[in-house]
């Protein structure tokens, strides 16, 4: 089949990938520009439920498969490869590529190579340090070099970019589409509800510089504080490394308050998102979903490229030390005046609308007009996605 003049190709291989690119794909649909969606094949047990979540097919699935003793550079390299064939095949105008996994910088160098117009989601994010979070760091910064243009979630992000030399009309503030994607979600997943009137605690860890001693305290941290606070549930939702599980299993798993879940689809964790009181993470897409429903986060990782959420006072740089971590969970379910300094009323990383201000500017590039130097506006910090009703509890 020959590929339609100004062809958008987007590559999903990730979780986060799928969710963040959504509602782009859904958008560019909408407005019947043509694009065509591929799938690496990396994760595809996790990635078809996410597709049919949101009401996409991909238009070609990969078959690159990841051995258990594969390095980064040999999936980097294979993944390179396919995607080139793809870009080969389809010649794209745009190629769109999200964040900063593997499979993003893949497709960010296919389609530089393959001389189309790498366009980046989620750009400028930086930590500053290449080894916190590694490879993710690096691969940002990479993607950004090989990008024609830049769509910033944030104002911080905007001023990452140029102040390493990106140019202003190469940059749009576009907001992050994490929020339309948990906007499109919230409102088809009904609340989970139940007579537990416990405060609860959701957990998630499973970063690569995390492995090792970082873990193993993390794991320490959740149950000292789950032996000190016996009226509160800590769920841990365990993620599908299985030696990352093991640990927990042996760490945890004879608490009588600490629930250790599988891995759980994404709209059944927006619901148990909504319905606890505090989330204590190293996961970048919990610090940017958390604030819409007014839940305070623990970010266990010394670095983090999400500051805004620190900035606005709904999370909170922990580290992964047992005690430190012990000390904010101890202050935040025994003080209700620092609970509620973290329920904010507005999410610092956008407001549902991303998707529509990054389709402006690919249907124009697709067009073949310059993108303009601009300032799209973001919701005031007044401004709520979704009102606190709809989200966290109260103080209980």
């Amino acid at each position: 089949m020959i590929p339609p003049p100004g062809e958008v190709l987007v590559v999903a291989g990730t979780r986060p990938e799928v969710i963040k690119q959504a509602p782009v794909v859904l958008e560019l649909r909408r407005r019947n520009l043509p694009v065509h969606v591929v799938s690496t094949g990396q994760h595809a047990s996790v990635l078809d439920p996410l597709f049919a979540h949101f009401g996409i097919s991909p238009d070609t699935e990969l078959t690159v498969e990841r051995r258990a003793d594969a390095s980064l550079s040999d999936l980097l390299s294979a993944l390179t490869a396919s995607l080139g064939v793809v870009v080969n095949e389809r010649r794209p105008s745009i190629v769109v590529t999200q964040g900063d996994t593997t499979s993003a910088l893949a497709a960010a160098m296919a389609g530089f190579l393959g001389r189309a117009h790498v366009v980046h989601l989620e750009a400028g994010l930086r930590t500053g340090n290449l080894d916190s979070p590694f490879p993710e760091e690096a691969n940002r910064r990479l993607i950004t070099q090989v990008s024609r243009h830049h769509f910033a979630p944030t104002a911080l992000a905007v001023q990452n970019l140029l102040s390493e030399g990106v140019e202003p009309a190469a940059v749009t503030m576009s907001g992050n589409t994490v929020i339309d994607a948990l906007t499109y979600t919230a409102r088809r997943t009904p609340r989970q509800t139940d007579s537990d009137t416990r405060r609860r605690v959701l957990i998630t860890a499973h970063r690569r510089e995390s492995w090792g001693r970082p873990f193993d305290d993390i794991l320490a941290a959740i149950a000292v504080s789950a032996h000190k606070h016996t009226q509160s549930l800590f769920t841990w939702v365990a993620h599908p490394n299985a030696s990352l599980r093991t640990r927990v299993d042996a760490a945890l798993g004879a608490l009588p308050n600490v629930v250790i879940s599988e891995p759980l689809g994404y709209p059944e964790m927006v619901a148990a998102l909504r319905s606890h009181d505090l989330v204590l993470t190293d996961s970048g897409g919990l610090q940017e979903e958390a604030p819409t429903f007014g839940v305070p986060v623990l970010v266990m990782r010394d670095t983090t490229e999400r500051f805004e959420a620190v900035s606005a006072g709904c999370a909170a740089l922990v580290g992964t030390n047992t005690a430190d971590i012990c000390r904010q969970v101890d202050r935040l379910l025994e003080e209700p005046e620092a609970y509620k300094s973290m329920v904010v009323s507005s999410n610092p990383f956008g407001d549902g609308r991303a998707a529509s201000r990054v389709v402006d500017v690919l249907q124009r590039m697709l067009q073949g007009d310059r993108v303009q130097e601009r300032e799209p506006h973001l919701p005031s910090p007044r401004s709520s996605l979704v009102p606190l009703s709809a989200g966290g509890r109260p103080w209980r």
